[in-house]
């Protein structure tokens, strides 16, 4: 996409959903508009359905509803609402049961719709919920799914929408069925680390489910206190195998001990626990800077330009490897590999004009 970019120049390579991003918007505030009592879900099914496709006909893993189209959204004849409402997305069940699915399916035009799920979370076949379904529902059962005769494994539940002249869409959500507790694949690793110039502690650990987990502190001998509950970082937003937090000074005062449990939840509710309330861990967060008068300054340069956030190893027994688009004369240049060997950097290799943001 042809845009503006720094230094007053302007640039033909921004795309990507930064790019999608600021487009779909404003469509969307178009739509707001025109019709400022339509709810967000009646905004984007209009455009999803009044998109360009780019492959399939309707959704598709890679393009989504396809490439948003501004005069045909606003010259849709109504709203269109298609919602999954429940269950909620990333629920789990511990036993066979039958599932009621609610949701709405509204839409000019309406063709007809239907409710399916498959197996995993990219499923290449599809098994229908009753049948097709001729007309509107709002906020009301669309079908029942037993979970009887299916394996333990992650759920994908789709709603599609078809209209008379062709055009479609559809909803998805992941669901789990999951009959067993969690299981920690390896020993909880706790233990204190230099983060920057200070110490923290470093609480790693890897589980056979997908689970949110977190860590239950309070002071040692702080009986009326409650356990404070500290989410690790990936189950901010999703459910993981693998989990990680790094705790500083912002939760923990240091010098002091502290009790602490670790709980991993999976989506059924089952738990597993290292360490318990009766027979806590001990956590101290070392109250030790880094002792940064024997350091010695080491003068390295590396050309001006936009740098990859890590360090890797790329090529095998060489050294630590960095990412940079070099920056000159108003523009990002090459992506330019260097290695370090401890004193200088040294370039190794090249690729085109793009930001690292991940290897």
């Amino acid at each position: 996409i042809a845009t503006t970019n720094t230094f007053g120049r302007y640039t033909t390579s921004f795309g990507g959903t930064s790019a999608a991003a600021p487009f779909v918007a404003g469509v969307a505030g178009l739509l707001m508009s025109l019709h400022p009592t339509w709810e967000p879900d009646e905004i984007r099914t209009v455009m999803e359905l009044t998109a360009d496709d780019r492959r399939n006909n309707g959704w598709d893993i890679d393009y989504g509803a396809g490439r948003v189209n501004a005069r045909r959204a606003v010259n849709f004849p109504g709203p269109a609402e298609l919602a999954l409402s429940s269950p909620a997305a990333e629920t789990g069940f511990r036993r066979d049961t039958v599932v009621a699915v609610v949701g709405s399916v509204v839409a000019p035009l309406l063709d007809w719709w239907e409710l399916s799920y498959g197996l995993g979370e990219t499923p290449k076949e599809w098994t229908p919920i009753g049948k097709r379904g001729r007309k509107g529902v709002l906020r009301d059962t669309l079908g029942s799914l037993s979970t009887a005769g299916i394996p333990d494994t992650a759920i994908t539940l789709r709603l599609s929408l078809s209209l008379t002249d062709g055009r479609r869409t559809e909803r998805r959500i992941r669901l789990f069925v999951d009959r067993t507790a969690p299981r920690f694949r390896t020993p909880v690793d706790i233990t204190n680390i230099w983060r920057f110039d200070r110490r923290a502690v470093a609480i790693l650990l890897q589980t056979d489910d997908l689970t949110h987990a977190g860590v239950f502190v309070r002071p040692t001998g702080a009986a009326e206190q409650e356990w404070r509950l500290i989410d690790l970082e990936p189950e901010k937003s999703l459910f993981t195998k693998t989990h990680y937090l790094y705790l500083t000074d912002q939760e923990l005062e240091r010098g002091v001990a502290f009790d602490a449990y670790v709980v991993a939840v999976n989506s059924s509710g089952d738990t597993a626990f290292h360490g318990t309330r009766a027979e806590p861990l001990k956590l101290m967060l070392e109250p030790v800077a880094m002792p940064t008068n024997t350091l010695i300054p080491t003068a390295t340069t590396l050309p001006y330009g936009y740098p990859l956030d890590q360090a890797s190893r790329l090529y095998f027994g060489s050294d630590l490897s960095f990412l940079l688009n070099r920056f000159s004369d108003g523009r990002f240049d090459k992506l330019v590999t260097y290695s370090f060997d401890g004193t200088r950097f040294t370039p190794r290799d090249s690729a085109g004009n793009w930001v690292p943001r991940g290897v």
